[in-house]
Formats: structure tokens, sequence, C-alpha cells
């Protein structure tokens, strides 16, 4: 028996009866274009709309996000029957084929888990060794960029500034490397099996930003200074 954690999630459409996975995405207006009020919902101008063959089925409110985990696997990869036990027919079918394909693709991940950490490793110990001695702004490059989520920024004062950005740079002379070892991180980033503590890499993180924190100086003022000019940005 195999044992992973398997989250699977499917839309589910009550009235056409269609299974999506991101209905949101696929119906775009047509799921948006929707009224939101628990009072409409329960009034008889719902049902006559909902029974009104020109407006679209796809709407929000026919759509059920319906979740499941599954935990336990045959050997050869196929869904146990008794994970599979208070679901409907159709629902069974759609879930089951979901959770196969994300093991599959789980276990060819793990399987190449030690040979990615084995070139990971050499990857660290060529972007350590790089020289920051006197390292100019210039002679960095900037592999990612992160801009802050801070709810500080959907009220009050926050709401007069822009969302601060944060760059991770390394110096030019193992950016290609430092983006191999981004990337086999990023790929291994919900697999268990990676060592992710010893494939961490030395770099610096710049705060660009129109304001300070209480704990923290922007590094670079975004009002005054476009940071795509300071550092190689070809990230």
């Amino acid at each position: 028996m195999i044992v992973r954690q398997i989250k699977v999630a499917f839309y589910h459409n009550v009235k056409t009866g269609e299974w999506c996975k991101n209905a949101p995405a696929k119906y775009g207006d047509e799921f948006y274009d929707d009224f939101d009020f628990s009072e409409y919902l329960s009034s008889a101008d719902f049902q006559r709309d909902s029974d009104d063959p020109t407006k679209s089925p796809n709407r929000k409110r026919f759509w059920r996000l319906r979740k499941h985990v599954f935990t336990k696997f045959t050997n050869s990869g196929k869904l146990s029957k008794t994970e599979l036990k208070g679901l409907s027919t159709d629902e069974a079918e759609v879930f089951k084929n979901a959770a196969e394909e994300k093991l599959a693709a789980m276990l060819k991940l793990e399987s190449e888990t030690k040979a990615d950490t084995k070139r990971a490793l050499k990857l660290v110990k060529i972007i350590n060794s790089a020289n920051w001695d006197n390292i100019q702004n210039k002679d960095l490059a900037v592999i990612k960029v992160k801009n802050s989520h801070s709810s500080w920024y959907n009220g009050g004062e926050g709401e007069l500034h822009s969302p601060s950005e944060y760059l991770t740079v390394v110096p030019d002379s193992v950016v290609k490397e430092a983006k191999e070892l981004q990337a086999i991180r990023r790929k291994h980033q919900n697999d268990a099996t990676f060592d992710f503590s010893n494939t961490s890499y030395k770099c610096r993180e710049i705060r660009v930003a129109d304001h300070n924190n209480q704990d923290s100086y922007a590094d670079i003022d975004s009002i005054t200074d476009d940071w795509t000019k300071i550092f190689n940005s070809e990230f």
C-alpha cells in the first residue's frame, strides 16, 4: 500500500452537472456576473432567474466547491476503494482519476529527488563561493521579486503607499547557477523528501519601498529610484 496525502478539489455545477477544476477561470464573466445577497438567493426572483434559459447556467450560484483528501493507494497507484466511501458515482469517478494522476506526479517527483538534490548541493557550493567583498550594485543580479501582501496597505496610512517589493540578488558571476538552483527548489516545493535546509544558498534581500516600516528602512526609495536601472534585472 502507498500512503500519501493527496488533496483534490473540483467545482460542481448543480444545474448542468459539470465537474470543473477551476470554474471561475473557465467561465470568467459568466461565473462572476451574479448576485451574492442572501435575501435574494432565498427569494422568488432567484428561482425565476435560475430557471430563465436566457441566463447563463455557469453563474456562481450554481457552482459548489468540493474538496477531498485521499491517503491510501494500492501498490499499483490506484485509489483504495475504502477512500471512495460516501461519494456519489460521478463524484467518485472524477476524484478517483484526479487523485491517481496527482499521486503519479508526486511519485515521479520523489524519484527525481536524489539526483536533483545532488545537483543542488553542487550549485550551492558554487554560489556560496562567490566573492561579496566590496561588491557594487551593478555587479548584482536580481533573480526573484516578491511583493508584500500585508493587510496594512488595505486601510489607514497604508492606503497612501505602494506595497513593498523584496528583491533577491546574487553576484552576476553566479546568476546562472542561482537560477538553476532556484528552479530545482521551486520544482520540489511540495516534496517532503527534498532537503531545503541544506540547499539554501547565500543571497541578499533588498527592500524597495516608498515608506519605512517600524522595524526596517527601505533600502531603495521607489519614489526617486528605479531598481531595474540599478541592478542587472535580466532575471
